[in-house]
């Protein structure tokens, strides 16, 4: 089956040296988690949180589409399916049936004119010697590691889009619900806990100023959808499991 995308577009982390947030709006972030009541961060702390909302920030405009975040979730939930539904029928697989996968993709590998076209990975693996051993899994092996992973990185991410689908499906809102998820997500990787989901804490206000970002507002004002109530209900939703 053909590949549905380019293999060159392959997702990956944004520019790390990619300044979305101007120095004055860096200073006024700082200024309010310098003053946050109860406990204080250390400067580095503080610092190295910043720099993850800017990264947040990226990530949003990153994975920006015009897709529903409720159909990509669901699509994801059908690859989990799909993918447990592979890893059972191939741990059925007898003995003697795992043999011949394995002696086939020997020979497809060494074959000049072979009868099914392998991808340029598969041919370009080490070839060894025409002599596979009973019991040997090397191809199997291989086959089961990149399904049973990709079953658990596809569950992780219809966990995470749950969280962006919006009632409407609203741009704004869903890129505010983004916004929200990854800068909570930074602070739990970065505290060990999520942000407080108080409508009077300092959290609300922080995401507030963050969404005049001037790169989220010249594609859509985030800013009037990035609301406490917003914010708090984002939080309140989060499941630390998929964090």
């Amino acid at each position: 089956m053909k590949k549905p995308w380019k293999s060159e577009r392959a997702a990956g982390w944004h520019d790390p040296d990619a300044v979305s947030i101007s120095p004055a709006l860096r200073a006024e972030l700082i200024g309010i988690l310098r003053h946050r009541p109860r406990s204080k961060w250390p400067p580095e702390q503080v610092e190295r949180f910043v720099a993850a909302c800017n990264s947040a920030v990226n990530n949003v405009l990153l994975f920006d589409d015009d897709s529903s975040p409720g159909v990509a979730r669901d699509a994801l939930q059908d690859v989990v399916k799909k993918a447990q539904d592979l890893l059972k029928a191939l741990a059925a697989l007898s003995e003697s049936a795992a043999d011949a996968v394995e002696c086939t993709y020997q020979e497809l590998v060494h074959a000049t004119a072979p009868a099914v076209l392998l991808s340029d990975r598969c041919r370009a693996a080490p070839r060894g010697r025409l002599v596979v051993r009973r019991g040997a899994r090397s191809r199997l092996d291989v086959a089961w590691d990149t399904v049973d992973d990709l079953h658990q990185v596809a569950g992780l991410c219809a966990g995470r889009f749950d969280g962006f689908v919006s009632q409407g499906n609203k741009v704004s809102v869903t890129r505010a619900k983004r916004l929200i998820w990854f800068v909570a997500h930074a602070h739990y990787a970065i505290t060990g806990a999520l942000p407080p989901r108080s409508k009077e804490s300092w959290f609300p206000v922080f995401m507030e100023k963050l969404a005049e970002c001037e790169s989220l507002r010249l594609k859509t004002d985030v800013r009037l959808a990035c609301g406490a109530a917003l914010v708090c209900k984002v939080v309140s939703e989060m499941d630390p499991t998929h964090c």
